[in-house]
């Protein structure tokens, strides 16, 4: 064995063919999970067998502990893809590597190899996310294999290491779901409405409770209960990292950035409880409501939901128009790229490249996301430092949104969340009508934001929708996903509507290779595009959903089929990452995603047709 293969280092993340002849790399097939890998000589040896029969009995428990497992083997092909089709099949990958030493080149013979004997010496490894050796064993002598008990041992400690919602019970910060991703996850509960005379949680319970915005303020993303956090605390799951999570609880200092950070009380507009961000997202908590009724078949108390948080809607969609519109152009502005919900788009490079940090302006602190996700799917590190940067400064003017706009080097009119909101604006006029009030008003604003919309952001020598940087009043072009987002505006011209589609299926977004997945997030053809980087390359179902349905609203629905199809397809081959590789559809970023895992119920209740009861599993 190398030298440097050892425990507390990385193992390498080689890519092999599996059973199928499909190549997989190690780090794909792990995401985020603890995962046991075994170098095997093959099927023709006994003490080989042996330990397959004993993983086949432990593997029922790896497949419900959020755990992988692979074999790397030197037959060619893996013989083993035969009893994978027997009984209790052998559900996990079985790579090959052919030859007489180690699998993938390790070198796992324990002295120098000599053309007389060189043996392939079988090791069993443990290893944590990012392919971290946390135990490995020598199985040239069969006792030194490890046992289906060591197994578990090794695997409750990895666990107990990287899941910080282990022991419930810990003091510490109790995270209540982000408001993006909650918002997310209302949606795909039209898939599993309350069917009969039963009647939704989201229905019954206080409407304080679930309140999208406090009076007079904008949406927070992120809402935090129970302890408190500190910004320079041990590293763990950062905020994007991970799909925030109704009762997750997380260890004091584990997650940044935590309240400590953000500070929320400055601003008089902050909620008593919970403690929260100081930011928002697109305001898409009417359209989320309205979607939610529409599948309701409790007509009286989803009406009587929609009654009660009707206030609270309005008041989120005129703290927008009112506080976020400093140059009076009828669209709303945001003040940092966490608010754009693409924080980490290609569109926003040439802006982030321009503001400069002062000796002493960035606040100290140490990224938690690179702990569960790996650099390459994350943000750089002078990315993140003016994230940090320009989250302080909003801070520390109190989260006034007059002086944040005056003095911010960030101010940019964005076509998502103008897009978002103006769909919003929709759905707010039809609750209005549901619940007996007027919706004269937000018909108007709609109108409103829509003329903006295509006075501001429509670039017709390009034939997109472009990001306005307000600081410079200037267009931003870039090829990404954020350009098609208009297409929520059910009433923009059939000519744009062409334009956006023609480039839609494009090569730039619709890639030609026989195995590929739509829609990418950045033009292929940019040279911004990265295939595994948040927000630069790889699919994401959001966007994808949004996509669909704006799509179907102008009669496109061969297009939408297809979104649809591949977003479903994406889950089938990878699972519930966070992201996919539009090219060779791997995952990326977290595993077992919450708004993934929602919004492919909802692809798979209409694209499929499956009931609601089989949707959930009922």
């Amino acid at each position: 064995m190398r030298s440097d293969i050892r425990p507390g280092a990385i193992f390498p993340d080689y890519e092999l063919p599996d059973q199928t002849g499909t190549r997989r790399k190690l780090s794909e097939i792990q995401g985020g999970d603890p995962m046991i890998l075994v170098l095997a000589r093959g099927h023709y040896c006994p003490k080989d067998r042996r330990q397959l029969r004993n993983l086949v009995e432990l593997y029922p428990e790896i497949r419900v502990a959020y755990t992988k497992i692979v074999t790397i083997s030197t037959d060619h092909p893996p013989r083993d893809e035969r009893a994978a089709r027997r009984p209790r099949a052998l559900a996990w990958p079985f790579l090959s590597d052919p030859g007489p030493r180690s699998s993938s080149g390790t070198s796992t013979s324990p002295s120098t190899p000599t053309r007389t004997h060189n043996p392939m010496i079988p090791y069993t490894f443990v290893l944590a996310p990012g392919l971290r050796i946390h135990s490995m064993y020598n199985g040239y002598w069969y006792w030194g294999r490890p046992s289906n008990e060591e197994l578990r041992r090794d695997l409750r400690e990895v666990t107990r290491a990287i899941r910080p919602d282990w022991d419930l019970g810990a003091p510490g910060l109790r995270e209540r779901p982000g408001s993006g991703d909650a918002r997310e996850e209302v949606l795909a509960l039209r898939a599993l409405a309350p069917r009969g005379p039963r009647r939704s949680r989201l229905m019954t319970s206080p409407p304080t409770a679930r309140r999208p915005a406090p009076p007079g303020g904008v949406d927070p993303p992120v809402g935090h209960t129970g302890g408190v956090l500190r910004p320079d605390g041990p590293a763990s799951q950062g905020s994007r990292a991970m799909p925030a999570t109704r009762d997750r609880a997380v260890p004091d200092g584990a997650y940044f950035p935590g309240p400590l950070f953000w500070q929320a009380h400055r601003s008089p507009d902050a909620p008593r409880s919970p403690a929260t961000s100081g930011l928002t997202q697109p305001p898409i908590h009417a359209r989320a409501a309205l979607e939610l009724h529409r599948r309701s078949r409790d007509v009286d108390a989803s009406r009587a939901f929609l009654r009660s948080i009707y206030p609270r809607l309005v008041a989120a969609h005129e703290s927008l128009d009112r506080r976020r519109d400093p140059r009076g152009i009828g669209l709303p502005a945001i003040v940092h790229p966490w608010e754009s919900g693409l924080d980490n788009s290609p569109v926003w490079d040439r802006i982030l490249a321009g503001i400069s940090i002062e000796p002493g302006q960035l606040p100290r602190y140490q990224r938690c996301d690179l702990v569960h996700a790996r650099p390459e799917d994350r943000p750089t590190d002078r990315a993140y430092d003016v994230f940090v940067y320009l989250a302080s400064r909003y801070r520390d003017v109190g989260y006034d949104d007059r002086r944040m706009t005056e003095v911010s080097p960030f101010l940019v009119v964005g076509p998502l969340f103008v897009a978002i909101h103006l769909w919003s604006t929709h759905a707010l006029a039809e609750i209005a009508r549901i619940v007996g009030a007027d919706p004269r008003p937000h018909v108007e604003a709609a109108e409103r934001i829509h003329a903006a919309l295509l006075d501001q952001l429509w670039d017709p020598v390009h034939g997109r929708f472009a990001v306005r940087d307000l600081v410079r009043d200037a267009l931003v072009e870039e090829e990404t996903i954020v350009s098609f987002a208009p297409l929520l505006d059910p009433e923009l011209p059939s000519a744009i509507v062409a334009s956006l589609v023609t480039e839609l299926e494009s090569a730039c977004f619709h890639p030609s290779s026989a195995v590929h997945f739509i829609v990418p997030t950045t033009s292929l053809e940019s040279a911004g595009f990265d295939r595994r980087r948040y927000w630069r390359g790889p699919v994401w179902l959001n966007t994808n959903w949004l996509l669909e349905a704006a799509l179907r609203q102008h009669g496109r629905h061969e297009l939408a089929d297809e979104i649809a199809a591949t977003s479903l397809a994406l889950v089938e081959r990878s699972g519930f990452h966070e992201c996919f590789d539009p090219l060779s559809g791997a995952g990326y970023g977290s595993a077992d995603f919450g708004w993934t895992a929602a919004l492919a119920i909802d692809f798979a209740r209409r694209v499929m047709g499956a009931s609601p009861s089989l949707v959930a599993g009922g």
